[in-house]
């Protein structure tokens, strides 16, 4: 008798495609499924990086991190498929879902714990999320109903027929949620403006990297992408653009280069034409042009007319119709202005794009050189943001999200609030002062103020006097807070463009590097919460499990003085990780397991 072979993964993908029960609810009766419309795996995905909880979707989803939930990974488990079962109640999907994700561990083959983790999610799910149905003619094109009735009334007394549509024509045509090649930057099938001053914003580095995540489908700063081709019309030259590709991953046969040295002769019209003929033979569907202002060779026709807009914009408006995206970059005038008023030449190219973004410096000078603000107004402003400040992360190769602007300005003013103090009871200075220095530094004024009270709430800095006439309240830091050199933060004259580094080597966004104690002559480095440059972190545990040197030394002044240091060092790990001393709280309970219970607890007598 021949022995029967081990086929146990086998019959467990079996079981889990045709033997898991539909989880009942609360009540005992199964629960509907998604309104009759059955998503796929992209649709749940794409719809929960778009959520407003897309943050925590991430964490769990891409990253594993179970830090949230006190790294208890059952519970880590049971929140992902939470988030998963708003948008679906299939269990079969739920589980193939999970699988994807960062966070399967062998655990979860075992029957009895998958299964009962989804009924339990199942059963106690409440609201879920409604799917709209996709419902588009067989043939795809849409005439009014007098037109196909033949009615000859939709003639006009010139003899043209007008491609008028009925408003449920148009309701059918499109989807009742806006697609999105990058969202919430590109819209499917429009035209998007990013502008920026001239090789100082980075405009180039931030499309090439939001291009590498739309030729993989990958996320991008936590919003979902549509894979598809790309077509770039780049205006540098082949040893200047080769270090774009190189520094955004793009050494790829889906990346599709036209240089304008070897089509400068074509017609604009034309050469889009042909674009758009190339795209839809190579199965690209965005069209990204760099810069407008250089491609649209108008035959001498300024950039500042009516007339270079009506020669530029109809073809990329030919080009959405025919199902295509387009993004062009565009240089800002010298004196700058708002989003949507900045772009050199005439506005009426403005006009004509459906998303205006821009990318910027932070105001003020106490920002790190690297950091931008990425700015938007446009026809989509339900989901695009109207400022948030972003950075790359070198390491990772990818753009992170900073926050929104304002609360990284009130970070910016938490951070110099902490530079301008002195460091003795005897040198501190008033509020006057105080805000003075901070708002040489380009600082908010309502941010110093607010800055001043959370620091010293958290004990990071010190506060003196009755705050009363002749005895008013000053401030300084404690000398645990200070570096050998005080905190420096990029500045213009530390590198004036983001895309070259101080060794004049392409830099496409922010140096971020492991800290050391020193640099070689006796100072600390500079940059960062304590005087050091900053890593990227995605979690407290993540950061505390390899502390860089300057932490590491704070976390055994911290175990030694507890009481008075534990706060303060929890607004350094909420800076390093997300930016912003501010959010402390969040770190505490994580700080507080690692450093572990008060010498006075463990009988290592009196402090």
């Amino acid at each position: 008798m021949s022995e029967i072979p081990d086929r146990q993964d086998a019959l467990d993908a079996f079981a889990r495609r045709f033997l898991m029960p539909d989880a009942p609810n609360g009540n005992g009766h199964h629960k509907a499924s998604t309104g009759g419309y059955t998503p796929t795996d992209e649709e749940v995905l794409r719809e929960a990086r778009k959520a407003r909880n897309a943050a925590k979707f991430a964490s769990l989803f891409d990253e594993g991190d179970a830090g949230a939930y006190d790294h208890d990974n059952n519970r880590a488990d049971m929140a992902l498929i939470s988030h998963l079962a708003f948008y679906t109640q299939d269990p079969y999907q739920l589980d193939q879902l999970y699988r994807q994700s960062a966070l399967m561990r062998p655990k979860w083959d075992r029957r009895d714990y998958r299964a009962g983790t989804i009924n339990k999610v199942l059963a106690d799910q409440g609201d879920t999320y409604h799917w709209p149905q996709r419902v588009r003619p067989k043939d795809g094109v849409f005439y009014s109903s007098d037109t196909r009735k033949g009615n000859s009334e939709e003639t006009n007394s010139s003899g043209t027929s007008l491609p008028f549509k009925t408003g449920r024509e148009i309701s059918v045509a499109t989807p009742v949620e806006t697609e999105w090649v990058a969202y919430p930057w590109f819209a499917e099938g429009t035209i998007t403006e990013l502008s920026g001053p001239i090789k100082r914003a980075g405009k180039t580095t931030l499309v090439a990297h939001l291009v590498a995540k739309v030729l993989d489908g990958a996320p991008f700063m936590g919003g979902a992408t549509k894979k598809t081709g790309v077509m770039y019309l780049t205006e540098q030259s082949p040893n200047s653009f080769r270090r774009v590709i190189r520094d955004a991953g793009l050494e790829r046969d889906d990346f599709h280069v036209l240089y304008w040295h070897e089509s400068r002769g074509i017609e604009w019209s034309e050469l889009m034409q042909s674009v758009c003929a190339e795209a839809k033979a190579r199965g690209a569907g965005l069209i990204v042009i760099d810069v407008i202002s250089r491609w649209c060779n108008a035959g001498g026709i300024e950039e500042n007319t009516t007339e270079f807009a009506n020669k530029a914009m109809p073809p990329m408006k030919a080009a959405v119709a025919d199902g295509l995206t387009v993004v062009y970059l565009r240089h800002d005038r010298k004196g700058g202005g708002e989003v949507g008023e900045s772009g050199r030449g005439t506005s009426q190219i403005g006009g004509d794009a459906d998303q205006l973004l821009q990318l910027t410096r932070p105001t003020g000078g106490n920002a790190r050189a690297t950091v931008r603000v990425l700015s938007a107004v446009g026809r989509f402003m339900d989901d695009t943001p109207e400022q948030l400040t972003i950075e790359l992360d070198q390491e990772r190769g990818e753009y992170r999200s900073l926050g929104d602007a304002a609360a990284f300005a009130r970070s910016q003013a938490m951070q110099t609030v902490v530079t301008v103090l002195p460091t003795t009871p005897e040198g501190a200075i008033p509020t006057n002062t105080v805000l003075e220095r901070a708002l040489v530094a380009g600082c908010n004024r309502t941010h110093v103020y607010d800055a001043l009270g959370t620091l010293t709430e958290a004990g990071t800095i010190k506060r003196i006097g009755k705050g009363r006439k002749g005895d008013p309240h000053r401030y300084y830091k404690p000398e645990e807070f200070v570096s050998s050199d005080p905190p420096s933060y990029g500045s213009d004259e530390s590198n004036s463009n983001p895309e070259e580094g101080n060794d004049g080597r392409k830099d496409p966004g922010v140096a971020v590097t492991e800290p050391i104690e020193g640099n070689g002559n006796g100072n600390a480095p500079t940059g960062g919460w304590f005087g050091s440059e900053q890593r990227s972190y995605q979690s407290a545990a993540e950061l505390l499990a390899d502390p860089p040197a300057w932490l590491a030394a704070q976390l055994e002044r911290c175990r030694a003085k507890p009481d008075s240091l534990l706060k303060p060092t929890a607004a350094a790990v909420s800076d390093a990780i997300y930016g912003s001393a501010e959010r402390w709280r969040e770190v505490l309970l994580v700080l507080e397991a690692h450093i572990g219970p008060d010498p006075r607890q463990r009988g290592e007598g009196e402090l």
